[in-house]
């Protein structure tokens, strides 16, 4: 009750910075290893050594996308219903998943294909 509509704006903006950079994170690293499962499925090992050095990659680019969503999408406490709120529609992360959704489901399709042909 003691925090001004400042801090608490700032609050949600962080709150929401962090868990969107572990969303990402997240749905960055699902990609991976769809595309690790895929080279395996496929007998490309001389490409799985080359997806070792995606992981940083992922990490930073989970990081990137996070503090890119908080400065496309501006949180604000409502104090009416306790809770962080914004007025826009968050399509960074709508976008990111999708596409990331699309080409793990490829990857995985392939893999069973693949898989029931062999």
């Amino acid at each position: 009750q003691g925090y001004s509509d400042l801090e608490l704006d700032r609050f949600c903006r962080v709150v929401h910075m962090y868990f969107h950079m572990v969303r990402f994170i997240s749905i960055l690293q699902e990609l991976h290893i769809a595309v690790v499962w895929f080279f395996q499925s496929c007998r490309m090992s001389h490409r799985l050594i080359h997806t070792r050095g995606w992981i940083p990659t992922v990490w930073i680019l989970g990081v990137g996308l996070g503090v890119a969503d908080m400065l496309d999408t501006e949180w604000r406490f409502e104090r009416t219903l306790g809770v962080c709120i914004s007025d826009k529609t968050d399509e960074l992360t709508v976008v990111v998943t999708a596409v990331v959704a699309v080409a793990s489901l490829v990857t995985y399709g392939a893999m069973v294909l693949r898989a029931s042909c062999s």
